[in-house]
C-alpha cells in the first residue's frame, strides 16, 4: 500500500478487521409472519472531492441465543 500524504495511490486495498460480538447477542433470524434480527457491517470512504462512497452488507451471526429455534420467540406479545 502506498499512502501519499492524505491520498490514497489508485489500486485495490484491504483492510483486515474483527469486532468482537456480545456473547447474548441474538443469533440472525428471520421469519415472515413475526419480524427479523438482521445485522450489517457499513463502511464510509470519505472523498471530499466527489462525495462519500457508503457499502453495507449483512452478516449472519450464529450465537448462543438462536431464535430459530426457540418455540417462544414466535409467540405474539400484547404488550
Amino acid at each position: 500500500m502506498s499512502l501519499l500524504g492524505d491520498t490514497l495511490a489508485p489500486g485495490q486495498y484491504n483492510w483486515p478487521f474483527n469486532v468482537r460480538l456480545p456473547i447474548y447477542l441474538p443469533a440472525s433470524f428471520e421469519d415472515q409472519s413475526y419480524g427479523r434480527v438482521q445485522y450489517f457491517a457499513k463502511v464510509v470512504v470519505e472523498r471530499p472531492w466527489k462525495g462519500a462512497v457508503e457499502i453495507s452488507r449483512l452478516f449472519t451471526v450464529l450465537g448462543m441465543l438462536d431464535l430459530n429455534t426457540d418455540a417462544d420467540a414466535k409467540v405474539t406479545c400484547s404488550c
